[in-house]
């Protein structure tokens, strides 16, 4: 995930070895760390810096794919919504033909979303913290 490249010999830095990262999908890695803390300290305990730091990238590096906390988070609401979405699809498509059998595998899959990802479950219904004039997360919302 992380690529150590070294200066050409005879630059600025001759003779001296430099590290520097290169991360091949910082997006998706700065979304799964902000995940993981949200989890393990809830979300009182995310920030950007943190989010950095378990990715293992500079503390600005987020800075590159989100604004402020809050476009992280509206991103991570978004899929949030779509994982949600998709696990109560996924209950109602093996319940049987009835209305009731398909509102109680929604049910089911409502229930089962939150239960596996409390974190998760909490930031989509915590408003003041996403970004509700973003079109994304909108439809994925409006689709679950």
């Amino acid at each position: 995930m992380h690529e150590k490249t070294r200066p050409p010999a005879g630059g600025s830095e001759a003779g001296a070895e430099k590290d520097t990262y290169h991360h091949g999908n910082l997006r998706e890695a700065l979304l799964a760390a902000a995940t993981a803390i949200i989890d393990e300290k809830g979300l009182d305990g995310l920030s950007l810096r943190a989010c950095a730091a378990r990715a293992g990238v500079s503390h600005a590096a987020p800075a590159h794919h989100f604004a402020n906390l809050r476009g992280l988070l509206t991103a991570l609401g978004t899929i949030a919504f779509r994982r949600f979405h998709a696990r109560i699809a996924a209950e109602q498509a093996r319940a049987g033909g009835t209305a009731i059998e398909r509102l109680r595998a929604a049910a089911h899959g409502y229930v089962g979303f939150a239960v596996s990802n409390p974190g998760l479950f909490r930031l989509m219904f915590s408003a003041s913290l996403l970004d509700w004039e973003d079109a994304e997360l909108g439809a994925a919302a409006g689709a679950a």
